[in-house]
């Protein structure tokens, strides 16, 4: 039951598409703090640090041309 209500915690989050942008566009600029973010997701995820680079690559094109479009 615990389970489920955590799945539908996840759900009901609402990202702020702004400061979502700010935040990947300020670790975008820096290499290094990049390298923790990506080894980090890499990490907690099972994903490739290629994989979660490149997700997040996406995710700030789709954030900017959204926040671009309001």
């Amino acid at each position: 039951m615990e389970e489920n209500e955590n799945n539908q915690e996840d759900k009901d989050i609402e990202i702020d598409a702004d400061l979502f942008l700010q935040f990947l566009l300020a670790y975008h600029s820096d290499e290094e703090i990049k390298q923790k973010v990506i080894k980090k997701i890499s990490m907690n995820t099972n994903l490739s640090p290629e994989k979660v680079e490149e997700a997040l690559k996406a995710m700030l094109t789709v954030l900017m041309n959204n926040t671009r479009s309001n």
